[in-house]
């Protein structure tokens, strides 16, 4: 059950700097030192009960500030495409695609390699900063209380009719 929302935190100055360090050493150098290699990267979709647990906890709006970090840095170079599902309520939402919070099934590997395929979801220097504007607006709006109850119910009609 929903706890409800906790004063969400900032990324420390620190925070930021372990960042920076990890995406650079482990992402942009690899993609600077091969530019003939294109990369496609993607931020997997973790399940709505994931971010209700990070709302929980008071750490959503520093996911959301951190991804927007890395995505900065990673689009420094011009043969790394990024990509982020974290928008895509049908599959957030859908918690019967998921074993536990962060890890899904192969129908949603695939349709993530279709999306990549196709273009969706591209996050560009045109569009990052609104995309982490919007997913701070979604998740931070969303109501975590009601999807719990109607999850819920769902789980005690299954119940009831086995």
């Amino acid at each position: 059950s929903y706890r409800g929302m906790a004063e969400q935190e900032s990324l420390t100055d620190r925070e930021r700097q372990l960042v920076t360090e990890n995406i650079t050493e482990n992402v942009l150098k690899q993609a600077l030192a091969n530019p003939d290699t294109e990369f496609d990267i993607f931020f997997p979709p973790y399940s709505i009960a994931w971010w209700a647990t990070l709302a929980e906890e008071g750490t959503l709006k520093k996911q959301i500030e951190a991804e927007e970090l890395a995505e900065n840095l990673m689009l420094q170079a011009s043969n790394i495409r990024i990509y982020s599902f974290n928008l895509e309520e049908d599959i957030l939402c859908d918690l019967d695609s998921y074993k536990d919070d962060g890890h899904y099934s192969p129908e949603i590997s695939a349709k993530i390699l279709q999306m990549i395929h196709d273009g969706t979801d591209e996050i560009t220097k045109e569009n990052v900063a609104s995309y982490a504007k919007a997913q701070e607006t979604y998740f931070m709006n969303f109501d975590y209380a009601a999807f719990a109850q109607e999850q819920s119910r769902e789980t005690e009609g299954e119940e009831a009719e086995n």
